[in-house]
């Protein structure tokens, strides 16, 4: 679905040789900026609207099962080749 959305929202929309035609493509996306800026404030503002309110228990240090830690090391090498950028 997202690739139905980008072709048809983003693709076609821009292939347009007359750019007029972005018109509707811009108040998409203006609108669309300012919903997801309503829906943060929202979340920051209304603590009813939290999913989870209350954040879980943090434990640092080597999980007792190291296979947990094999879950998690993709994400570590991840972030440091991203880092590097």
């Amino acid at each position: 679905w997202i690739g139905l959305f980008t072709l048809m929202f983003i693709v076609i929309p821009a292939s347009f040789k007359n750019m007029d035609s972005l018109a509707f493509t811009s108040a998409l996306s203006l609108f669309t900026i300012l919903y997801m800026t309503v829906v943060i404030v929202a979340y920051a503002w209304v603590p009813e609207l939290a999913i989870n309110p209350e954040p879980p228990a943090m434990h640092w240090g080597l999980p007792d099962d190291y296979s947990q830690l094999l879950l998690v090391l993709p994400l570590f090498v991840f972030a440091f080749g991203c880092h590097q950028v």
